[in-house]
């Protein structure tokens, strides 16, 4: 499925690949802070995985050169796996991969003709929740064992389902949408298939890229513009069981167009795209109670870079 995320034109970046368009929902667990993981295009061609590390600097894992498609990155509970969508440009056919958390030893855990993507991890590392379009239509939540084997199927239904976030005390949140489009709203449903249910119920506006506190109590994700005049869509947190709804108060700077949170691994700050100004998405961190913006990756290269779905390595 490919979809514009808020205001961020993801066509154009990305190609017509399907699912890979879809934006990841990543997952916090619980630890210290350690790199926080994004894609981008800076390297001038097709979308790649870049980490960042301490002195300040990025690195990218899926090689400069490399003309592959990777995206959607989610580290695993541990830190030391990250799970991401592998596509190649103009392809419907994207596979779940896994790989070190330095970006060694890539496998593949999907090999199905149709498109498979939106990898989320389960809170004690031996599951992989994903989407899937192996049944044709417009997307199903399957589960896996990390190794890929015994796949088997959450959702049976005409919806198109992505965003997936599995909570570290146990639900799946994840974006749901009825047949030929519409609003988006952030569903959750149990590891088993059984307890569907509707948690931001905002008719009027896309709610999308969930992502739990690690506590797994409250969840924040992309939602509609900010009631205090912010340009685009905006960061908003809600209770796990849906009620509280609230824009998160983080300010100035000249950003818009906030998007793809991720909350850090110690529960104190959250992680997000947001537009500098400059037409260049950039990497951008706000403590998670509210408050000033801090920049962490400039992206102001030639060639209109786009930085996207961002997620926080957790440090046992």
């Amino acid at each position: 499925m490919l979809r514009p995320v808020l205001a961020i034109v993801v066509l154009a970046a990305l190609g017509a690949v399907s699912l890979i368009g879809a934006a990841p929902a990543p997952a916090a667990y619980p630890g210290a802070n350690g790199e926080l993981v994004f894609t981008s295009t800076q390297d001038g061609g097709a979308r790649h995985i870049f980490v960042t590390n301490g002195a300040g600097g990025i690195r990218d894992l899926t090689g400069v050169h490399a003309s592959t498609q990777e995206t959607q990155p989610e580290f695993s509970p541990s830190g030391t796996k990250i799970a991401f969508t592998r596509g190649v440009a103009d392809s419907m056919n994207t596979q779940i991969f896994v790989m070190n958390a330095n970006g060694t030893n890539r496998v593949a855990l999907t090999h199905t003709s149709n498109g498979n993507g939106d990898p989320t991890w389960s809170p004690d590392g031996n599951h992989i929740a994903f989407v899937s379009d192996r049944a044709g239509g417009q997307g199903d939540i399957y589960v896996m064992n990390a190794d890929g084997t015994h796949v088997r199927r959450l959702t049976h239904d005409t919806w198109s389902e992505s965003d997936l976030a599995w909570s570290p005390s146990g639900r799946i949140a994840f974006v749901r949408v009825r047949p030929g489009g519409g609003d988006e709203d952030i569903w959750s449903i149990k590891p088993d298939g059984t307890g569907l249910v509707n948690l931001s119920h905002d008719s009027a506006n896309d709610d999308v890229q969930p992502d739990w506190s690690p506590n797994g109590k409250q969840i924040v994700y992309a939602g509609p513009f900010h009631p205090t005049g912010s340009v685009g869509g905006d960061l908003w947190i809600m209770n796990a069981n849906g009620t509280n709804q609230h824009p998160l108060q983080h300010e100035s700077n000249g950003y818009s167009d906030g998007s793809f949170p991720a909350w850090s691994p110690n529960g104190q700050t959250i992680a997000f795209v947001a537009n500098n100004g400059t037409g260049h998405p950039g990497v951008w961190k706000v403590p998670a109670t509210g408050g000033q913006n801090i920049q962490v990756v400039n992206n102001n290269g030639g060639g209109n870079p786009l930085d996207q779905e961002v997620d926080w390595q957790p440090v046992p």
